[in-house]
């Protein structure tokens, strides 16, 4: 389980949030009992919303304070 998923201010939009997001995609498309990834992020977070949207994940939920995304991993 990944609890948090967090890039520094200084270090955002030069791409790092995304080759860590492959990563996290591709150790749980191989794991066996991985079906699926959940993340959520605080409502007005464009950049995170951004980062999902681009590589599949899909709105799940709508909390509060949040919006819930899943990506399937077959």
């Amino acid at each position: 389980m990944l609890w948090r998923f967090m890039i520094g201010q200084e270090f955002q939009g030069k791409g790092y949030g995304q080759a860590a997001l492959e990563v996290v995609i591709a150790m749980a498309q191989s794991h066996p009992v991985c079906n699926h990834l959940i993340a959520a992020y605080v409502k007005g977070n464009q950049k995170m919303a951004h980062l999902l949207e681009k590589n599949d994940f899909v709105l799940d939920s709508e909390e509060e304070r949040e919006l819930v995304f899943r990506l399937e991993t077959p």
